[in-house]
């Protein structure tokens, strides 16, 4: 069990880490958006005081040509929290490698309406339902 000096950022991002690392899956990747800088000093500097960096891989810039390649065969939870407009062009690049019962989790998805309807659609192979006040939670379907 890891001792943590500091609250860690992005806490759903932690409770990935951990369950891939149970589950012996390639770590999770952090494709931020290039304005996010400061935070992502702060990503690192928080999962190095954690203990936690090697169980994640950060990929810079922008996350329609950095998630374009090199992804791993299978994924099992995707974190959504960026610009809003391209969660359905972001789902576009990981929806082949999702394993059926893969989670996506989008925050804020009131604000992508066509990802919402795509979610939401039994016949595009997800079951979707709002989770709290702003989270949309889908599982992909076998």
């Amino acid at each position: 069990m890891h001792q943590h000096t500091q609250p860690l950022q992005w806490r759903p991002r932690a409770v990935g880490e951990n369950v891939a690392q149970q589950a012996g899956v390639r770590p999770p990747l952090i494709a931020p958006q290039p304005e996010q800088d400061r935070r992502l000093v702060r990503t690192r500097d928080n999962l190095a005081a954690g203990d936690l960096d090697d169980l994640v891989e950060i990929r810079e810039g922008d996350a329609l040509k950095t998630l374009r390649a090199d992804l791993p065969d299978t994924i099992d939870l995707v974190l959504l929290d960026g610009a809003k407009a391209l969660y359905p062009d972001i789902l576009d690049l990981v929806e082949n490698r999702l394993k059926p019962g893969a989670f996506v989790v989008a925050d804020n998805a009131d604000y992508s309406p066509d990802y919402l309807a795509r979610v939401r659609s039994p016949a595009n192979g997800y079951l979707s339902v709002p989770f709290g006040e702003d989270v949309e939670l889908s599982m992909r379907l076998g």
